[in-house]
């Protein structure tokens, strides 16, 4: 039976705060089967971290070491390689999420197969001419299509969302064409994924707002 397992992601400016997001993850109602934390062994000499996770390693958190540093793209990117048959919940390192974000995913990932289950959304708008507006422009929350499966919505990763065993093609593993068009967003590589595939974006109905780290998430 397929798993439920949590994805992120982090670096040495962040990772000091790092117990929030994760207390907030073991708090949870729904528990996770997994919780995954990847990070580039370049940018922690002898794999040495400057906190000690070692109670979160007994609660269940697996820290993964990456041979190459591929930014937020992280959080998916190996997770989806190595757990193929599992549900995979990506969030940030930046976030107290609200403490059933992930029994909110679990509801609905049956009511919706096929699609990427989104807490946060951002509405893509066009033009007069029928061109795609630029990203800041775009409507950002959007919380007017919940429950409603469209391919105009970007799933934000960072904002806790559920991608289903095998949903996205392997073409979102190519990480020569990662590094030459879309190294700093990995939202946008992987709406571009679910545009090739034709997979909807879901938004998900939440009871509360999680909470940002101010300092750390600029």
């Amino acid at each position: 039976m397929s798993r439920i397992i949590v994805s992120l992601t982090s670096y040495p400016a962040r990772i000091k705060k790092i117990f929030n997001v994760l207390d907030s993850i073991m708090a949870q109602t729904y528990k996770p089967d997994k919780i995954l934390l990847y990070l580039a062994q370049e940018q922690f000499a002898g794999k040495e971290l400057p906190v000690d996770l070692s109670g979160y390693i007994v609660g269940g958190l697996e820290i993964h070491w990456c041979q190459e540093d591929m930014k937020s793209h992280k959080k998916y990117l190996y997770a989806f390689q190595e757990y193929p048959d599992d549900y995979i919940i990506t969030i940030d390192d930046d976030f107290y999420y609200e403490e059933h974000m992930i029994e909110e995913l679990v509801y609905y990932r049956d009511k919706f197969p096929g699609c990427v289950l989104a807490r946060r959304t951002h509405l893509i708008t066009a033009e007069r001419d029928g061109s795609i507006s630029p990203y800041e422009m775009w409507w950002g929350e959007c919380q007017h299509y919940i429950g409603v499966p469209r391919m105009d919505l970007l799933a934000t990763t960072g904002g806790g969302a559920l991608y289903a065993p095998h949903l996205i093609g392997t073409e979102v593993f190519n990480t020569n064409n990662i590094r030459k068009y879309c190294m700093y967003a990995d939202d946008i590589w992987l709406k571009v994924m679910e545009l090739i595939g034709g997979v909807p974006v879901v938004q998900v109905p939440t009871r509360l707002l999680d909470r940002s780290d101010t300092v750390f998430s600029q």
